[in-house]
Formats: C-alpha cells, sequence, structure tokens
C-alpha cells in the first residue's frame, strides 16, 4: 500500500470498499421507489457518487462499483 493509503487508515481499500458494495447498491435500488424530479432522489443520486467517487480515489480502480456489472448504475441484472 501506498503512504497514503497506511496514513489514511484503510490498509486495504479494495476490501473496505468491497464491504460497501451491498450499501451502495441498497441505493441504487431505493432509487425506484422515489420520483426523479424529486430531491430525495437527487440526494440518493449523491450518495451513489459520493461512493463511486471514493472507491475510485482509495482504489485508484475506476469505475470500481460498475466494471464488469451490467443494468446501470452498478446493476446486478
Amino acid at each position: 500500500m501506498t503512504q497514503r493509503h497506511v496514513r489514511s487508515g484503510l490498509s486495504n481499500p479494495v476490501a473496505f470498499f468491497e464491504t460497501l458494495r451491498p450499501a451502495r447498491q441498497a441505493c441504487v435500488e431505493q432509487l425506484r421507489n422515489l420520483r426523479p424530479s424529486g430531491p430525495d432522489y437527487h440526494m440518493m443520486f449523491v450518495i451513489i457518487a459520493a461512493m463511486d467517487v471514493a472507491a475510485e480515489f482509495f482504489t485508484k480502480q475506476r469505475s470500481f462499483y460498475t466494471v464488469g456489472v451490467s443494468g446501470g448504475l452498478g446493476g446486478s441484472g
């Protein structure tokens, strides 16, 4: 791991963000229950985007949650 990862407390960033995968998927699934033009939908989308950006930053893997996954926004199907 790089010095930055050690300082951040993420000794294994890939494993850490893998544990967050179910939470991210729950947020994606929740979008179906929200009005697309409403503030709740937009805030849920912000949460998903923040998880994506953080995962990419710490793991150095572009599109960490979405590469190799079909269904848009990292959906599994």
